[in-house]
């Protein structure tokens, strides 16, 4: 094998466990004639450009990427983990960059093909189309001694066919957002202790991808495009658990503290909210029910307070204006539901 320099062979050296050893041997000069071959990079050019225009066995090197079995994602791990540690500090955040890209290719055994947008041929008014195969890529920030601006070095790429094209192979669909966060994911095993940023443009805006950056352990830092005049809400509080355990009370006390709002609806029915309670009754808290006014101040009113539990009230009595003390005693049910001991109403309690 041709020699190469000492500084080449140390990197290369790191990924040859992936290989077969045999085949790791045709790898490396596809490889190295990828790098110097000018115009399209295919195993033909790179072997004329290494000076391998004659091999006989030609085919062996074909069947590095045909039949050699390999694992890309290996490769990637081992790739990204060079790129970090020979460019980075120990302290810097890692800056991710996501963008797909179009390879225009045709040919009846090409089965990922489909129909893609050309983003280099087209306009915001005019619309091209091309066959091809779309590539999501995934790329690490880095700043270079001999560059002005940071290059994004790509270290792992995902095929994404179309949506016709997987229906016809029986697969599930998955969009470049699916994709980019799957990838995101897998980065992220790679380099856990380390902050994470990732930046992408309008087309990965989507909220699936910022919920999966804010759901990771160590939440990454999300970058893209907003509208000016888009409308940006709090998150939704967790709803309330409105379920009653299957517990058994022995007689136990369960307290309730009942605000009169003093708000009537239009049926003149008494605003009541439940302001305080313990046990399983707390998840009823703020919820509120409506009560018609006794007649006379010594009749009192019976509330549903929650499932399985009622109690008497009446507003025209009570010690605080504005709040009333209930107690109830609860036992056991047939289902398990705590109910109300019938002998015992709510009393107003200082």
């Amino acid at each position: 094998m041709f020699p190469l320099p000492p500084e080449i062979i140390s990197l290369l050296a790191n990924f040859a466990p992936v290989f077969d050893k045999r085949v790791w041997e045709h790898a490396v000069v596809l490889l190295i004639g990828a790098i110097l071959a000018p115009g399209k990079r295919t195993v033909t050019a790179a072997l004329r450009i290494m000076g391998l225009s004659d091999e006989k066995h030609f085919i062996n090197y074909h069947r590095v990427l045909s039949r050699a079995t390999w694992s890309g994602l290996a490769l990637s791990r081992i790739l990204f983990g060079l790129l970090v540690a020979l460019l980075l500090s120990a302290n810097a955040p890692i800056l991710i960059v996501i963008d797909d890209t179009l390879e225009r290719r045709r040919g009846a055994k090409i089965k990922a093909k489909g129909v893609f947008r050309d983003a280099v041929r087209s306009s915001e008014k005019h619309l091209v189309t091309c066959f091809g195969l779309r590539w999501v890529c995934m790329m690490l920030l880095v700043p270079l001694p001999w560059a002005t601006r940071p290059w994004a070095l790509p270290f792992l790429t995902v095929l994404a066919p179309s949506e016709r094209t997987q229906t016809k192979q029986g697969k599930r669909h998955k969009s470049c957002v699916d994709w980019a966060r799957q990838m995101l994911k897998q980065v992220y095993r790679w380099c856990a202790t380390r902050p994470l940023v990732l930046l992408v443009d309008g087309g990965y805006a989507a909220v699936s991808l910022g919920l999966a950056c804010s759901a990771l352990p160590h939440p990454a830092i999300l970058v893209t495009r907003l509208r000016l005049d888009a409308s940006l809400y709090d998150p939704p509080l967790p709803p309330a658990d409105l379920s009653v355990p299957k517990v058994a009370y022995e007689g136990g006390k369960v307290s309730v503290q009942i605000k009169n709002t003093g708000a009537t609806d239009f049926s003149g029915n008494v605003r009541i909210v439940c302001v305080a309670a313990n046990a399983w009754l707390r998840g009823f808290v703020g919820n509120p029910t409506y009560a018609r006014p006794p007649a006379s101040s010594d009749q009192s009113v019976k509330l549903s307070i929650a499932r399985g539990v009622t109690t008497t009230f009446n507003p025209n009595i009570s010690i605080d204006p504005t709040v009333t003390y209930l107690s109830l005693h609860c036992v056991a049910g047939l289902d398990g539901d705590p109910t109300p001991d019938d002998n015992q109403n709510g009393s107003a309690i200082p």
